[in-house]
């Protein structure tokens, strides 16, 4: 059996990790590095919880929305995909955008900063990244920005700032990948043979045996269904 764990949030380190430890068990992390460095919260689940977090109340953002927004389920869908637009069309940064997010919780009265304190969303910081390593945690690929693109050339972009950023916190050479999202196309298993990546975990429910292909590894995968 093989424990695995996507993107690398902060949460592994303080819960996970002790009782992986406390029992023996390996575990593998895919690590999407970006947020990792930036060590600020993911803008789009961010930008979801500050939205559920103000449910029910009214949010005026002239400049982003327009008009007055009910933040009830539809509004709060509708909002985040006008959010999610809007730092796309002015290419916003990732420093921009956590901008973005205290504009947003300001606006709602969240304390962002408090949010920012207790790690909410956070990815673990290089440091808890360096610990779990030296702990045995196999640190392995999972995209340098969480997105898969459809080009080759933006793919192997994501896969090499990916691989340099482990580096930075563990001497292995990352082989195995796990897809963002379990989204995939067949095209992409060849690719990654091509950036000596030697199996792939998809999001895909099922036992793997010796017939499974090693680029579409399922996985039982934690959550609220199960």
């Amino acid at each position: 059996m093989a424990l695995t764990f996507d993107d690398g949030y902060s949460g592994f380190d303080r819960q996970a990790l002790p009782a992986l430890l406390e029992y023996r068990f390996p575990a593998t992390v895919y690590l999407t590095t970006y947020y990792s460095q930036l060590n600020r919260p993911v803008f789009n689940l961010m930008s979801s919880y500050i939205l559920w977090k103000a449910r029910a109340r009214k949010l005026e953002w002239h400049e982003v929305l327009g008009g007055a927004v009910t933040l009830n389920a539809a509004g709060r869908a509708t909002t985040m995909s006008t959010l999610k637009s809007f730092a796309r069309r002015q290419c916003l940064s990732g420093i921009e955008k956590d901008d973005m997010l205290a504009e947003l919780a300001r606006r709602l009265d969240i304390d962002y900063e408090a949010l920012c304190q207790r790690r909410i969303l956070h990815l673990m910081t290089p440091e808890e990244l360096k610990g779990a390593s030296r702990a045995g945690v196999d640190i392995q690929l999972h995209t340098h920005r969480h997105r898969i693109p459809r080009s080759r050339d933006e793919f192997f972009h994501e896969i090499n700032d990916n691989r340099r950023g482990i580096g930075q916190f563990t001497s292995n050479w990352p082989v195995h990948f796990s897809y963002p999202s379990g989204v995939y196309q067949s095209y992409m298993l060849d690719w990654l043979e091509e950036a000596k990546v030697r199996s792939a975990a998809t999001c895909e429910s099922g036992l793997a045996s010796i017939r499974t292909n090693q680029m579409r590894l399922p996985r039982l995968t934690d959550s609220a269904r199960i």
